[in-house]
Formats: structure tokens, sequence, C-alpha cells
């Protein structure tokens, strides 16, 4: 059920034109802000959304005490598909598994694990 957003009228617009375009050419959406301004539920509200257009979404959360381990984040949020990286170029197969240390390649060099810099 898409969560109602009360007092976020131009969020929820550019969220709606984020979601009409990505299909075209792909997306990206960076929620920032206070403690207590709602971007969890701007978040909850892009999933539901985009969910509701029928769109596959993914999305992981961030856990401290893994921040020392490579792409944690990243293997929690690509696991449920990893499975089909076999269907992948060889080039973003190789740096995918690569960085999971599942297979020789450069994915372990491509990407840096610091943050911030």
């Amino acid at each position: 059920m898409t969560p109602t957003v009360v007092g976020r009228d131009s969020e929820i617009r550019i969220l709606e034109e984020l979601l009409d375009g990505v299909r075209d050419g792909g997306a990206c959406m960076l929620i920032r802000g206070d403690a207590g301004l709602g971007k969890s539920t701007l978040l909850l509200a892009a999933k539901e959304r985009a969910r509701a257009r029928g769109m596959l979404v993914f999305s992981t959360t961030g856990v401290e005490s893994e921040a020392h381990l490579p792409f944690a984040g990243l293997h929690q949020l690509l696991r449920p598909v990893l499975a089909g990286a076999a269907k992948l170029p060889d080039p973003q197969r190789l740096a995918l598994l690569g960085a999971f240390g599942m297979a020789d390649g450069a994915g372990r060099t491509c990407f840096s694990s610091r943050w911030p810099a």
C-alpha cells in the first residue's frame, strides 16, 4: 500500500517524473535531510510507486558493523539475483563476481570501499 505523503507535493511530483523516465535512461534518487523530516516515508513511496508500475525494486540497509567489509551492502542488495550474473556481459559479470571474491578479475580494484573519501 502506497503511503500517504502529506506536504510533499513537489517531491512526489519529482519522484513521479523520475519513474516516468526510468525505463528510457535509468534514474537515481538521493534523499537527504535531518532526522524526522520524512526521508523514510519518501523512500517507501518511491518503492511502492515503482512496484505499482511493474518495476523490480531492490533495497538494502547499511549496517555499521559491516562498514569494514567491502561491498557488504551491494552483496545484500544483489544476493537474491546473483545467480543471474551469468547472463551479464563478461566485463560486468567478472567485475561483479570479482568484487564479491567469487571470481578472479578486476572487480576488486575498480571500486573503492572507502566512504567518505
